[in-house]
C-alpha cells in the first residue's frame, strides 16, 4: 500500500487539538500507522458509504478515503462520534 496524504477537515482539526496532550499523540501515531502502512483497527461505518473510523483507545478517527488522500472528518470519545 502506498502512503495515503493526510488531510484534516477544519472541525476534526479543532477537535484534534482539543485533545488532551498524550490522547493527541496518540490518535495521530494512529492515523500516521494507517496513512503508511494500512495497518490499525478500522472498519466500514454502517449508514455512512465511504467513511471509515479508526479506533485510537477510546477515541475514534473518522475519515474518507479519497484517492491518495486520508481526509479525517471527525476526532473525538467513542460516546460521541456516532451520533
Amino acid at each position: 500500500m502506498a502512503p495515503l496524504r493526510v488531510l484534516f477537515l477544519p472541525r476534526a482539526e479543532k477537535q484534534g487539538h482539543a485533545l488532551d496532550r498524550s490522547v493527541r499523540e496518540r490518535v495521530l501515531d494512529a492515523i500516521d500507522r494507517f496513512a503508511l502502512t494500512g495497518a490499525g483497527d478500522v472498519l466500514p461505518l454502517k449508514g455512512r458509504p465511504g467513511s471509515f473510523r479508526l479506533r485510537a483507545g477510546d477515541y475514534r478517527v473518522i475519515f474518507e478515503l479519497r484517492g491518495v488522500d486520508l481526509v479525517v472528518t471527525m476526532i473525538g470519545h467513542r460516546r460521541e462520534v456516532y451520533d
